[in-house]
């Protein structure tokens, strides 16, 4: 248990200095003229979120599979895939920060404060699931398990709920009401 509090402490530590480099080096290409790497970072934002995004419902319908088909393999399968979303999603949330710094959103400010939120939460329950996913294989505690799912279906929402504030920030808040398809 120890072990997954070391790790959301230090994600968060790594999260927030990366952030604090990332918005210097932002200002400093600012004030310079250029964009600096914190612009570059910030393009690709787009990149970055669609692959955690993707293996973070991936890991839970390999969980829920598990649960119903009882493969050891669907379950390993899904703490790989946690554990792999939780560390790809931090470029997902450093490449955001960047992508965010010197923005004004005007009346999407709210939109942009709950995107935040959730592309906050997302990679922190990713590593709260993927500790807790561990703890679980490694200790066979019962409640571990329990644990992990729960954070894990956290994950699951909270993911979706920044993709679909992503979206609004992106291509409007009404864009579910447009005729596109």
């Amino acid at each position: 248990m120890r072990r997954i509090y070391s790790a959301t402490v230090l994600f968060f530590l790594v999260t927030g200095l990366v952030a604090a480099l990332a918005t210097l080096a932002r200002a400093h290409g600012d004030a310079n003229g250029s964009g600096g790497w914190g612009a570059m970072l910030a393009q690709f934002h787009p990149f970055f979120v669609h692959f955690p995004v993707a293996l973070i419902v991936l890991a839970a319908v390999a969980e829920v599979l598990y649960v119903v088909r009882r493969q050891r393999g669907l379950g390993d399968a899904a703490r790989f895939m946690i554990t792999a979303a939780a560390w790809i999603s931090v470029a997902a949330a450093l490449s955001g920060f960047a992508a965010s710094w010197g923005e004004s959103f005007g009346d999407l400010l709210g939109v942009f404060a709950k995107h935040r939120i959730a592309g906050i939460a997302t990679p922190a329950l990713a590593f709260l699931s993927a500790g807790m996913a561990a703890s679980a294989r490694r200790t066979g505690q019962v409640w571990e398990l329990m644990l992990y799912r729960v954070f894990l279906a956290l994950a699951v929402i909270s993911v979706m709920f920044a993709g679909l504030e992503g979206a609004d920030l992106v291509h409007s808040s009404d864009h579910l009401e447009d005729d596109h398809f």
